[in-house]
């Protein structure tokens, strides 16, 4: 039997209601090369990480729905510039905060 968590389950319902992915970041790991494809101080000012990063598309993790609309009007922040879309996919606080941490502990930026 799994723990109550509200804070999960209203990420999911947010996320469907968006009609976005939700990618729980507690249980999945995003790849080391991935995460270097946005730099460190980049991804804790934007609270964002990748999980896609092609030449045809960038998927980005967020917390905040407002923050993940603002990435998605914004590509330039993902560093040089883009001209392929970005989409977006939702977490918890708590998924997103384990991701920025291994984001920041990564040795090479």
């Amino acid at each position: 039997m799994s723990k109550h968590d509200p804070e999960r389950e209203f990420a999911e319902q947010m996320a469907e209601a968006l009609g976005w992915p939700f990618v729980d970041l507690e249980r999945y790991s995003v790849s080391c090369g991935l995460l270097k494809k946005v730099s460190a101080e980049m991804a804790c000012r934007t609270r964002s990480v990748p999980m896609v990063f092609n030449r045809h598309r960038v998927v980005v993790v967020v917390d905040d729905p407002f923050q993940g609309v603002y990435m998605s009007m914004h590509p330039e922040l993902l560093g040089p510039p883009y001209s392929h879309r970005v989409e977006i996919a939702l977490s918890t606080r708590r998924g997103l905060d384990a991701a920025l941490h291994r984001r920041i502990t990564l040795v090479n930026d």
